[in-house]
């Protein structure tokens, strides 16, 4: 008895370091490619003029600084459009990459700031003290909550998502016109470049809803064509989520590239729209925590692409500033490497 109590003993030291030993950690040329791509994302936001100039401030840093300035085109908004600024297809050879970037709107910070501004009457009263921190949690639930709804109607947010492949496959009909209006621009100088560069690989980059758009646009462009999965990108930065569970196993199953969903501690919008509706994030989430440190995340199925441990284990509560702010905080202070998105029409430089 006492020999079999030893071979637990010794198996669960065995089994033990496998699991204390589970690395989450990020290796410093990921960070440098988040960085950058997250650089790409920022530029979107700049003057068309300086976009195709490569005239930036932002433009100048070396991480973003390599790309063909005779390649790059802006695509301004479609008319229709409801909340995107501007895209734009670039060229890098030193990464034989073809990057389409596409912007987002502002525009969602300030409806959130509105609405925080709203309700000041929510705020606990301060003869209630012993219920300040919950009171403060259930305003905070019960704003988020109304900006969803707001940007429900203001975006052609459904519930009735439009409904793509074989009917099972459901994703947020806001987001699929805006691809739907950029994509009649993009895919003519997608086509061009393509040819001209058959084996370089395409990247699709985004912020806030842009990000949105851009995972659609990518789905889209390798499920119809002409793209071809193994030579597609993703990456997105403070993305909302998209469609449901079967768009995240559908977005799995056309073995894209690469696919990183970078989310800044406390950053609302990937939030949106809510798990109770059907929303699922799809896979490749990597979590700035409060620490400023990046750490990767679990997305597989027994999460349901959503790791318990990074975003989704905080409350669905945050700050505009930590969805305008990616790889500049840390512990509450500015980092001097860092990537703010401003406001639309803001184009000052950094």
């Amino acid at each position: 008895m006492r020999s079999l109590a030893l071979l637990l003993v010794l198996l669960l030291g065995l089994i033990q370091p496998a699991f204390s030993s589970m690395d989450w950690s990020v290796p410093e040329e990921t960070i440098d490619r988040l960085k950058m791509y997250t650089r790409f994302a920022r530029i979107a936001y700049e003057h068309p003029d300086n976009i195709t100039s490569w005239a930036c401030e932002q433009c100048s840093h070396h991480l973003v600084s390599h790309v063909a300035k005779d390649q790059t085109t802006v695509i301004e908004a479609a008319p229709g459009t409801l909340f995107m600024h501007q895209s734009y297809v670039t060229v890098s050879h030193q990464l034989k990459q073809i990057i389409v970037t596409i912007s987002g709107s502002n525009s969602v910070g300030d409806w959130l700031s509105d609405l925080a501004i709203g309700s000041t009457d929510f705020l606990p009263n301060s003869t209630q003290l012993s219920h300040a921190i919950e009171s403060h949690v259930a305003r905070q639930r019960s704003l988020l909550e109304r900006a969803d709804l707001l940007l429900q109607n203001v975006l052609q947010y459904m519930v009735d998502w439009i409904r793509v492949d074989d009917g099972e496959i459901l994703v947020h009909s806001g987001f699929q016109g805006e691809w739907s209006l950029l994509k009649a621009n993009l895919v003519p100088i997608l086509h061009k470049l393509t040819i001209k560069f058959p084996t370089y690989d395409v990247t699709f980059v985004g912020h806030s809803l842009g990000g949105a758009v851009a995972l659609l646009g990518a789905t889209d462009l390798v499920h119809e064509g002409p793209l071809p999965g193994p030579k597609v990108r993703v990456f997105t930065q403070g993305q909302p989520r998209v469609g449901n569970h079967a768009f995240r196993k559908f977005v799995q199953k056309l073995r894209l590239k690469e696919v990183a969903r970078v989310v800044n501690y406390g950053d609302p919008i990937p939030h949106f729209g809510l798990q109770t509706w059907g929303f699922r994030h799809v896979m490749g989430e990597y979590w700035i925590k409060l620490d400023g440190t990046l750490q990767s995340c679990d997305d597989s199925d027994e999460h349901d692409g959503e790791d318990t441990i990074c975003q989704n284990s905080l409350e669905p509560i945050g700050s505009i500033e930590s969805h305008t702010h990616y790889f500049n905080w840390i512990n509450g202070e500015p980092h001097p490497d860092f990537i703010k998105v401003p406001s639309i029409g803001d184009h000052t430089e950094l």
